[in-house]
């Protein structure tokens, strides 16, 4: 293709728009504008990289990537930008746009630096000169940031990024009505709600997250999983001590939290929104022990039902007389006067308890070892090891420590005068989980009919 003359690209970038309004760019271009009519050059198009890094090798720069290829096209012959740290910051970009504009036949300028000179061996030398002072600012401003974040972490110190939702824009200091709105999440979980419910009910309540936005699941589940909410600081996804803000949940309620969302056997999506019927997945089939589902039987007078049945269709049973025998059965132990001792399962009670007291030693010992670390007492080297040795360590006792918590889960079902009435008053969630928690439903194989027979249904009840 032959090249027009007097084409020119202007290139401009900036690494960080916090007004998010593009100013810095738009006064580089405006600049380069100047220039180009100066030297009477046809602005053929603007390659703008706005709050884009040219030191990171995390960041991309679509416009410069898609600036080369109308080099390589031949629909510029200048290149022209408010400075050459504009155009690179890393000598590993700038040999390659040297060999590229010098086959090309491109001439580079720039708004304070003049012109570009890349065709000369002196030129590429000052052209290199620059750009190794640039990666090594560069690189030098990365060292005092990261140094000042890790800093900040052994310190239990904030370092930036959106109000965290449950503080003031201090991150130090509870909103509570955000906070309380934390815990009954929380409290929600344990005891059996869905992400998917719990966002729904943040939104009926009119909260919004602190960016303003509506709830979703996948920011209420970002939410839980955050360590600052029992006081804990993270640095590089790893606790290193305590903060200096004030908690908003304790480290054992923490824990069962972040275990239940992390448990790889969680199903995170029930179907319907995460409304769900009482026993699908839960009953297991008489034959095969798999889950049953509910599907639509065979019309009867023009009428299908819903109706439980495991995968292979070795059994079958109507959906609502299933449900309603398995709640019964339930709602009549909860209503005995000995109720109140399913609130506790002293096995694990103990167990938690133990496993809770040796994660906190534990985390305890990680927060030492960093505040050593930023004190100077203790190498790099040294405390990668120590994290290397006590964190499996840690992760295997913060799973014992999140038990099931039983009294959460039963609520004021157990010891209620009527617990039907509690009962009517539960989401889907909620009493699934109390019949996960309470029983064992097998649906057992049957003669062909359609009278639904309750001794067909096993219920084996769990141990408290």
């Amino acid at each position: 293709m032959e090249r027009m003359r007097g084409t020119a690209a202007i290139y401009v970038r900036i690494s960080a728009d916090a007004s998010g309004q593009g100013l810095g760019v738009a006064r580089q271009e405006a600049d380069a504008r100047e220039l180009c009519a100066r030297r009477g050059w046809i602005v053929a198009e603007v390659f703008c990289d706005n709050d884009r890094s040219a030191f990171s090798r995390r960041s991309s720069r679509a416009r410069y990537q898609a600036m080369l290829g109308a080099i390589r096209d031949g629909r510029i012959d200048t290149v022209v930008a408010w400075h050459p740290d504009r155009l690179h910051r890393q000598t590993r970009e700038l040999v390659p746009f040297i060999d590229l504009v010098n086959a090309q036949g491109v001439q580079v300028e720039t708004v304070t630096a003049g012109k570009y000179d890349l065709t000369s061996a002196s030129g590429r030398l000052n052209a290199r000169i620059l750009g190794d002072v640039a990666e090594f600012e560069s690189e030098h401003k990365a060292e005092r940031v990261r140094r000042k974040l890790e800093q900040n972490a052994a310190e239990g110190k904030h370092h930036g990024g959106s109000r965290p939702y449950g503080w003031a824009d201090d991150r130090v200091t509870l909103v509570d009505a955000e906070a309380e709105m934390v815990r009954q999440a929380a409290t929600s979980l344990l005891a059996g709600e869905s992400v998917k419910s719990i966002a729904r009910a943040m939104n009926d309540a009119g909260q919004t997250t602190s960016t303003g936005r509506p709830w979703r699941d996948v920011n209420v589940r970002d939410m839980l999983l955050r360590e600052r909410n029992a006081g804990l600081r993270v640095h590089h996804g790893a606790v290193v001590g305590r903060g200096l803000w004030a908690p908003i949940m304790g480290e054992a309620e923490f824990l069962q939290v972040k275990a239940l969302l992390s448990d790889p056997t969680r199903r995170t999506t029930p179907g319907r929104d995460g409304r769900v019927h009482l026993l699908t997945g839960l009953a297991r089939c008489g034959l095969c022990n798999g889950p049953v589902v509910v599907a639509k039987g065979k019309p009867y007078k023009g009428v299908a039902k819903s109706i439980y049945r495991c995968r292979q269709g070795h059994v079958s049973r109507d959906q609502v007389a299933v449900d309603d025998l398995v709640s019964r059965v339930v709602l009549a132990r909860l209503a005995l006067p000995d109720a109140r001792e399913l609130l506790a399962a002293p096995g694990e009670a103990d167990g938690a308890a133990a496993a809770m007291a040796e994660a906190q030693v534990l985390q305890a010992r990680l927060a030492e070892a960093a505040e050593a670390f930023a004190a100077g007492v203790l190498t790099l080297g040294q405390l990668t090891t120590i994290n290397a040795t006590v964190r499996p360590k840690l992760a295997e006792a913060e799973g014992r420590a999140a038990s099931p918590d039983r009294s959460k889960v039963l609520g004021s079902l157990a010891g209620a005068p009527d617990p039907a009435e509690v009962w009517e008053s539960l989401s889907p969630e909620r009493r699934r989980a109390v019949v996960a928690l309470l029983v064992n439903v097998t649906i057992l194989p049957t003669s062909a009919g359609r009278t639904f027979r309750p001794d067909h249904v096993g219920i084996e009840w769990l141990q408290a």
